[in-house]
């Protein structure tokens, strides 16, 4: 068993004897619930979160670099840029990631396609499961669903019993066929209240990249979710273009343009003294696209590997840079 399995399996025992009071209290007479199953289901779905969050990749990079040192937490406002324009006012202060665990607000976390959602959320996740229990809200436990990788006819209420090891019945009654119940409960109700026993960080990756009508029906539940889990934090990713209707009891931060100084700090990640990639960069007609992580690693990237960077954008293109971009959007 490697680090981070080990380090699952420690969360994953301590979650789950925070909730077996509850699941006691749910099951009916006569019914016993298997704790060992709910322990390995959740130490797998945790050794599924650190090996996600560990690591980034995109199109071109020969071997995935590591999210811990080669990426770095950015700047974030509460305030969305169709309600600010393209400025902050002096009087807006910059917010931080540590934003994310220091109240009990649940968020949408948004951001341009290559603004840095998705890692922001893998540093959150290593966070949570390198120090359990260091932020003073007492989250520490990190849940993940990764929108892309949900099957259409899957919900966010049955992956997460499923997650917990725990079986979602179908409702008795016909009239009653849209209500998943648990121990002849509401799904909804005692997801929430085991999310709440331990202390859970619910993070949902990649509201825009659904269809139409699922994300209506996950909206939905996320919606109803945050009623029933008064302790427990939900933390949602959208690309700001996608985000047209606000959820209910949601926060809305939104991840801001990489200023001079994050430039910086992210180049010397990648390449130690990066004066040379600046001396060339600033001759360029495409200089300006750097105020995103992506595409700065992009350059940085063809920087590292040729020395040089393509004198125009076109040619970007054809290295797969833009086509990154345009994947994303």
């Amino acid at each position: 068993m490697n680090f981070g399995e080990t380090v699952a399996a420690a969360v994953a025992g301590d979650a789950i004897k925070r909730i077996y009071p509850h699941l006691v209290k749910a099951m009916p007479l006569g019914k016993s619930h298997d704790v060992q199953l709910s322990e390995k289901s959740l130490a797998r779905h945790l050794t599924y979160v650190s090996r996600w969050a560990e690591q980034y990749n995109f199109l071109g990079l020969s071997s995935p670099k590591d999210s811990r040192s080669e990426t770095i937490p950015l700047r974030l406002t509460n305030v969305p840029r169709r309600y600010r324009g393209n400025a902050l006012a002096d009087d807006t202060p910059d917010l931080h990631e540590d934003a994310f665990l220091s109240a009990r607000d649940c968020l949408v976390l948004l951001g341009d396609p290559g603004a840095g959602k998705t890692t922001s959320l893998k540093r959150l996740c290593l966070q949570l499961l390198g120090e359990p229990a260091q932020n003073e809200l007492g989250f520490q436990v990190p849940l993940l669903v990764v929108l892309r990788e949900l099957d259409r006819d899957t919900s966010i209420i049955p992956y997460l019993a499923d997650v917990l090891g725990i079986t979602v019945d179908n409702p008795a009654t016909d009239q009653d066929r849209t209500s998943p119940r648990i121990y002849g409960f509401d799904a909804v109700e005692k997801i929430g209240e085991f999310l709440d026993a331990m202390g859970a960080v619910l993070i949902v990756d990649g509201l825009d990249e659904l269809p139409s009508d699922q994300r209506s029906a996950v909206e939905r539940e996320l919606q109803a979710l945050n009623t029933f889990a008064r302790y427990a934090k939900i933390i949602v990713s959208c690309r700001s273009g996608d985000y047209n209707r606000p959820m209910q009891g949601f926060s809305v931060y939104e991840i801001l343009p990489l200023s001079n100084d994050e430039v910086r700090r992210i180049s010397e990640s990648w390449l130690g003294d990066a004066s040379q990639f600046f001396d060339h960069l600033n001759s360029k007609p495409y200089r300006d696209i750097i105020d995103r992580p992506l595409l700065l690693s992009f350059l940085l990237f063809l920087f590292k590997n040729e020395g040089a960077l393509p004198a125009r954008p076109s040619q970007n293109i054809s290295k797969g840079c833009l086509q990154t971009t345009k994947r994303l959007g």
